[in-house]
């Protein structure tokens, strides 16, 4: 869905806010969802407002390949996996700073494989120099500290650090606690093994309202729910029933058997899941009831018609990167009066 830039490119964030008022509750069991008796649906439905922003790239350092992005009510930070560095724009799209790789040495880094935005901190975790560095909002050096474990993932709290381990530590170590050099301790989930490395887009996922967080778990269907102190308290796995027909194409090259977003808003989680070309939407309680579900969403809003796969979230607003074929729109009056500026 994301679209690869160079410095002429135009990339644009679709902030999508959502209409709580549209919102009925059903009670559903979502031990498993029969995907045949979910039907198609229209934007209005669970949207009220679509904004967009154009993200302005820096004439000598582009942004190629973005990935794990956070808004903050000032802010927008995307991480380009390919050039491993974090740009932060503000919210009108203009680039304020970039944290630059630079090197294994100390004080620079050479990977970001994941990043936390903590109050005015940046946090960056490095995996090849086996350390989180962190930066104030400006880009100046506060500290560095010694990776604790390889993770794919992590976020700090109050008094602890969470790092998702994903079986690189071996078999039962599904996430590693800690609350001081001497309070460690790993956690078992008995999740499946491993398939292969991935980069998670969201990560650890935040409402900031209720400092509750979600993981989605690689190659499943299941989802880790975090209280604000790191406890678990919930491993939902979800089954699907009667998937879409896919053709072997679509099996050969597409990751099915993944959850592409569980986000946690204030009160509800949004799910995004793809079979093939098949789009499904679902919004949750925080019991897991059934609120809303949908499938390939038209844009009854404004007209411009892309696929719902989430990149980020804030407050009640879901957040898109445009598709390849959006920059067409960028002329219609009905576009440039959405722009924010």
């Amino acid at each position: 869905m994301k679209r690869t830039g160079y410095i002429q490119s135009l990339i644009f964030l679709i902030i999508l806010n959502f209409s709580c008022d549209k919102i009925e509750q059903k009670k559903s069991d979502l031990t498993s969802i029969d995907l045949e008796l979910v039907r198609e649906n229209s934007f209005s439905e669970i949207f009220e407002e679509i904004n967009y922003v154009l993200l302005k790239e820096n004439d000598t350092l582009p942004l190629v390949q973005p990935l794990k992005t956070v808004v903050t009510d000032d802010f927008i930070y995307i991480l380009d996996i390919k050039l491993n560095n974090l740009f932060k724009f503000n919210r009108k799209g203009e680039v304020i700073h970039i944290f630059n790789s630079s090197g294994q040495g100390p004080q620079e880094f050479s990977q970001i494989q994941d990043y936390q935005i903590k109050q005015d901190t940046v946090i960056i975790q490095d995996n090849l120099s086996n350390k989180l560095i962190y930066f104030d909002n400006d880009g100046r050096f506060l500290k560095e500290t010694k990776l604790p474990s390889i993770s794919t993932n992590f976020f700090k709290g109050v008094d602890f650090s969470f790092h998702f381990i994903n079986g690189m530590e071996g078999k039962g170590k599904d996430f590693l606690k800690i609350k001081s050099p001497s309070q460690s301790n790993f956690i078992n989930l008995n999740l499946s093994p491993p398939k292969g490395r991935v980069r998670l887009i969201h990560g650890f996922a935040e409402d900031k309202k209720s400092e509750i967080r979600t993981l989605t778990i690689p190659f499943s269907y299941q989802v880790v729910v975090f209280d604000p102190l790191g406890n678990i308290l919930h491993l939902k796995e979800f089954e699907f029933l009667n998937l879409p027909e896919l053709t072997e194409e679509e099996k050969k090259y597409l990751q099915v058997m993944i959850i592409n977003a569980f986000l946690p808003f204030p009160e509800f989680y949004y799910m995004s899941v793809f079979f093939g070309r098949n789009s499904f939407q679902f919004l949750l309680d925080k019991n897991f009831n059934l609120l809303f579900s949908g499938k390939n969403p038209q844009n009854d809003i404004d007209g411009m018609n892309y696929p719902l796969l989430p990149i980020s979230h804030h407050k009640d607003q879901l957040i898109l990167y445009h598709p390849p074929e959006f920059t067409t729109f960028i002329n219609r009056p009905q576009f440039q009066s959405k722009m924010t500026t």
